[in-house]
């Protein structure tokens, strides 16, 4: 949310990924698990996490909306 630009290196991929982009695709792979057989993994935790974490700033945490704002600007 504040650090979208940001890069992710995994031990698996040792390339910088841009932060968004690595919870982009995080959240598509909790998605397709989460409608197929996803084991003993609960994926809709995961998918409930990343929505609350998109809104625990923007209730809790004064001028988000503006900082989320300029970001969106920033990339469109």
């Amino acid at each position: 949310f504040f650090f979208p630009t940001d890069k992710l290196i995994l031990f698996i991929f040792p390339i910088g990924i841009p932060a968004w982009i690595f919870g982009l695709g995080f959240l598509v792979y909790s998605w397709v698990s989460a409608v197929g057989k996803g084991g003993l993994i609960n994926h809709e935790a995961h998918l409930a996490g990343a929505l609350w974490g998109w809104v625990y700033p923007l209730i809790f945490i004064p001028r988000s909306w503006d900082h989320l704002w300029t970001l969106a600007e920033r990339f469109f």
